[in-house]
């Protein structure tokens, strides 16, 4: 999730007409340009997607404690998280929705 919210905006039709060579074992802990060439693999019209906008509404964070007991010891961890916001324009009969 940190990585899309990295690019912010994936704006598929760019993304079309810059295609590069992809590679078959792509590495890293997500190459977005590999994913959508194998989703435009089997759905070549990717499922009428313009365009994925990734945000953060807020900067609340959402604060979890996990406790786990395993014989005699007790571990914890605290997980802090906070929203995303995918927003997805569709390409509907010639316009943008």
């Amino acid at each position: 999730m940190l990585k899309l919210y990295d690019l912010q905006v994936i704006d598929l039709k760019k993304w079309k007409t810059q295609q590069e060579d992809v590679v078959a074992n792509a590495t890293g802990e997500l190459d977005v340009s590999y994913c959508l060439y194998r989703l435009e693999y089997s759905h070549p019209d990717l499922y009428g997607i313009k365009k994925l906008e990734i945000t953060k509404p807020d900067e609340q964070l959402f604060v979890q404690d996990l406790k786990t007991q395993i014989g005699e010891e007790t571990f914890s961890r605290r997980i802090a998280i906070s929203d995303f916001r995918i927003e997805v324009s569709f390409v509907i009969a010639g316009s943008t929705r």
